[in-house]
């Protein structure tokens, strides 16, 4: 018996030591790294050694693995082995984001057939998308996760979060996985299970138990297995949006132990620090004071004077702050959607971020928060958008939905309504046509009928973007 307990307790020392101590706050930024470029060196110069020297203690790398596993591949465990120990060697406290394998997070219909598709209240089947209060949708989607978890008892790896941007967006599904086990009426057909929920009022329980089901299956197992490999790596999710997925996530990944890292949104298009931060750290701590709240900023929706007072008053009165994307600050050529605003440069954007994190250490240092940089209103780049007062209808659909798109031009804050069916992929490209005549980004939002809030971007002057989102329920969309 002794020979074990001291056996066991070796190898949870060494699990915890591998990672550097997790800082008490985090001062992070974030980019991406596509395992196999090998490109180990080339970032401990650009972005690791700047940030050290601009007083940053944590970054977080999103590893696009490409469906490599790295416990089964030397030569990418090498690769990943020597990026965390860089960033270690830099003071920076290593944290991995992971997209679902494959990237898009759709269901393949021939590779996924033993994992249950999407079904929505028609009763139709749609066939890319998953059923997602199943477990072994989530393993394997996510089998990534298992693989650095694993990986984070060899090597500096602190904190092993997900994006689940790509997947979480389904509603509530009706497929047998899930039908089955709620009801006896086994042999009710997908057709008929909705109206058949509404017509005895049970709709309401039933949605009830698909999210406690998700609570159980998913994301409390999901947290109990990856701390049964190491128990002292941090995991969170992102993106932080109203939605039961990501609140499951929030109530469950945390432990006293390994305090979950949940990355959110509330500065990203330039909103600056506000009040509306820290309710947001409230609701997220309510749902487990295990957690740690991190605001993220979009870098190029701040002018470089205004960095040093939002991440001083951001980390000072939260656990910290995050920046979206370092890339900005290390790419000499890049798109639109990358560009500083202005005239600004990276060396502008190094200095400030050094001021900022220079009066957050000092105020660490004596234990209080010493207001040494003032906060002030930041300069407006991305107009936000003003919700008081404005409401969706409820809208009954024009035509079906088939034909050629439609393009059309707005100007100044405009509402288009969307009809769609649970499932159904909402798509849509918005292209800034103003460019440099309108040197400010324009944001926009989806919302669904009751505003919540399903995207929350910006696109700088000149830019264009794509994107698509999965209806989680039926109706009219803004």
């Amino acid at each position: 018996m002794k020979k074990i307990f001291m056996l066991t307790c070796f190898t949870l020392f060494c699990a915890a030591a591998y990672s550097r101590p997790r800082p008490s706050k985090i001062l992070a930024g974030y980019t991406g790294y596509a395992i196999g470029t090998q490109n180990g060196e080339r970032y401990d110069k650009e972005l690791f050694k700047p940030m050290q020297d601009a007083g940053f203690n944590s970054v977080e790398l999103k590893i696009h693995l490409k469906g490599i596993d790295p416990t089964r591949n030397e030569k990418a465990k090498k690769e990943l082995a020597k990026l965390a120990n860089l960033a270690s060697a830099r003071g920076l406290f290593f944290q991995i984001y992971l997209y679902p394998q494959p990237d898009s997070g759709k269901r393949n219909p021939d590779k996924h057939a033993h994992l249950p598709a999407f079904v929505n209240e028609k009763g139709e089947t749609i066939a890319d998308k998953f059923s997602l209060a199943n477990y072994e949708v989530w393993r394997e989607m996510f089998s990534n996760m298992f693989q650095m978890v694993e990986l984070s008892k060899e090597m500096p790896i602190g904190a092993v979060k997900i994006d689940v941007e790509t997947i979480f967006n389904n509603g509530t599904s009706y497929d047998d996985t899930v039908w089955n086990d709620f009801s006896k009426s086994k042999t009710l057909p997908p057709a008929s299970r909705h109206k058949y929920l509404v017509k005895n009022n049970l709709l309401e329980e039933y949605q009830k138990y698909y999210m406690e089901r998700f609570d159980k299956n998913v994301s409390r197992r999901l947290e109990r297995e990856l701390h049964a490999i190491n128990p002292d790596v941090s995991l969170g999710a992102m993106p932080n949006h109203n939605n039961f997925h990501t609140r499951s996530f929030a109530k469950y990944f945390g432990t006293k132990r390994a305090p979950a890292i949940f990355d959110d949104w509330s500065m990203y298009n330039g909103e600056g620090f506000t009040g509306e931060v820290l309710k947001k750290m409230k609701l997220i701590k309510e749902l487990n004071p295990n957690n740690l709240y991190i605001p993220w900023l979009r870098i190029n929706s701040y002018m470089s004077i205004d960095i040093a007072p939002q991440i001083y008053h951001a980390a000072s009165r939260t656990d910290g702050y995050s920046n979206w994307s370092m890339s900005m600050l290390t790419h000499k050529h890049i798109t639109p959607l990358y560009k500083l605003p202005g005239k600004g440069t990276a060396t502008d954007y190094w200095a400030a971020y050094k001021k900022g994190n220079s009066a957050i250490r000092n105020d660490l240092k004596k234990g209080a928060f010493t207001n040494s940089i003032a906060l002030k209103k930041v300069t407006s780049l991305v107009p936000p958008i003003k919700l008081e007062g404005f409401t969706i209808p409820e809208l009954k659909p024009y035509g079906n939905g088939k034909g050629q798109d439609v393009h059309f031009s707005l100007r100044a804050q405009q509402s288009v309504f969307i009809y769609a069916v649970s499932g159904d992929e909402i798509k849509v490209t918005i292209r800034h046509l103003a460019g440099s005549q309108r040197p400010v980004s324009i944001q926009y939002m989806l919302l669904d009928k009751n505003k919540n809030m399903l995207r929350n971007e910006s696109i700088s002057p000149g830019g264009k973007e794509t994107f698509s989102v999965t209806s989680p329920a039926t109706g009219t969309y803004a």
